[in-house]
């Protein structure tokens, strides 16, 4: 039996960029800009930010995260949320050609939106 070696690749995405945060009474609604190779995005709300593996990323999140949002898409709205200061912040990904396993991009910038 022959073998041949081969090497999976998957392109990282780039990092999407949010270009807007609007806050309306308990609506936060989120823009941002594409990324280049991404299939997909995760946008998540938190209550601080932490750095962690040398990118600052929101943290505490909890169920104020919009996740699996399509290509495509440059909006989404969070309803509902509690009183408070949120920290806003997303990443893109695309899926291996193996596995399918999400492979992600930097973290976006991260914004902050203040529910009064």
């Amino acid at each position: 039996m022959e073998r041949h070696e081969f090497n999976v690749t998957a392109t990282t995405p780039d990092a999407p960029v949010i270009t807007d945060v609007v806050v309306k009474g308990s609506t936060i609604k989120v823009t941002y800009k594409a990324a280049a190779n991404a299939t997909g995005y995760d946008v998540v709300l938190g209550t601080s930010s932490k750095k962690e593996n040398g990118e600052t990323r929101p943290y505490h999140y909890g169920n104020y995260k919009k996740l699996n949002l399509g290509e495509g898409t440059v909006t989404t709205t969070f309803k509902n949320v509690p009183k408070g200061t949120w920290v806003v912040g997303m990443h893109a990904f695309n899926r291996t050609s193996v596995d399918k396993k999400k492979v992600f991009s930097p973290w976006s910038n991260l914004e902050i939106a203040k529910v009064k």
